[in-house]
């Protein structure tokens, strides 16, 4: 896949779950110098949201920044080809210290308009709202099936936005 193809699956995909979470936009006035050329600033949620294609994470100091210099959270939607298996997610937490997620696939179901869920079963589940991201002390399905259902639900979702459905 070409360098336009994957930014554009990366943007759409963060539109996506922007527009499922009903996150408001408001342009941004004082706008940080910075690397980082593409991002939306949900300010009321106290999230960006950020598509990259740079799937290494080597833009991670980059978005940093910009969390940092706006004292919020960052999404972080990552495309390495145009299809929506291409399509992981990353969540940067501000605070005393900044974190990182591991990449995360985007599950849909019951508790939030989108969950964000990393491979490893002990990482944390971010839950996305209206109001910003927020940490699951309790993953939001009650079994595995229910676990693929959402993982099915997220991928059918981006398949039908790629798609143009």
């Amino acid at each position: 896949m070409n360098h336009y193809s994957n930014e554009a699956a990366a943007i759409a995909a963060a539109l996506m779950v922007a527009r499922l979470a009903a996150l408001r936009f408001e342009p941004d006035l004082d706008v940080p110098m910075s690397r980082v050329r593409n991002y939306l600033h949900a300010r009321t949620a106290r999230l960006l949201l950020v598509p990259s294609i740079v799937s290494d994470g080597s833009d991670v100091a980059d978005v940093g920044e910009v969390i940092t210099a706006f004292g919020c959270d960052a999404l972080v939607g990552r495309a390495d080809g145009a299809d929506t298996t291409s399509v992981r997610f990353t969540v940067g937490l501000h605070g005393h210290r900044l974190f990182w997620s591991m990449p995360a696939r985007l599950w849909l179901g019951a508790g939030a308009p989108a969950h964000f869920v990393p491979n490893h079963p002990d990482d944390t589940v971010f839950a996305l709202f209206s109001v910003g991201l927020r940490g699951c002390e309790v993953p939001p399905w009650s079994s595995d099936e229910e676990r693929e259902d959402g993982f099915a639900l997220g991928a059918d979702a981006l398949a039908a936005l790629m798609a143009g459905r």
